[in-house]
């Protein structure tokens, strides 16, 4: 089942209804319209006729790119989430080799620290033995 927008049930209701209360109205008079009323009649009702399948095509066709579009930017969006996650992530990955590289450096500067303090310890007066 089909929905029909609710602008072509206006523009139907706008052709139809008026040919309908014409009609209406001949047969109320006793049948004096004449065979060529009721065919212009019937002309009108179904030239709207064709605007209003027409229209229904059109929005058919709109609706359709519309949802081609949706799915489209959808996929887009799924792939800019991936990027999102994974730039997170090499974030983190990159942020505990820091750390790892922070720690490595710290090590190594408490080391040679330790190697100065051996050695102003080694050539100080009173470490060396007077003879």
């Amino acid at each position: 089942m089909q929905i029909i927008p609710r602008s072509t049930v206006r523009l139907v209701a706008a052709v139809l209804f008026p040919a309908l209360l014409m009609t209406g109205s001949a047969v109320a008079q006793g049948g004096d319209s004449s065979l060529a009323a009721a065919q212009t009649r019937l002309r009108y009702a179904q030239e709207g006729l064709d605007r209003a399948r027409a229209d229904v095509k059109s929005q058919e066709k709109r609706l359709k790119d519309a949802e081609d579009t949706l799915v489209r930017q959808q996929q887009k969006l799924d792939e800019q989430k991936a990027k999102v996650e994974k730039a997170r992530n090499d974030l983190a990955e990159a942020k505990v080799r820091g750390e790892q590289a922070q720690k490595t450096h710290d090590d190594a500067s408490a080391e040679i620290r330790r190697f100065y303090q051996e050695r102003q310890q080694g050539a100080s007066p009173a470490a060396k033995p007077n003879n």
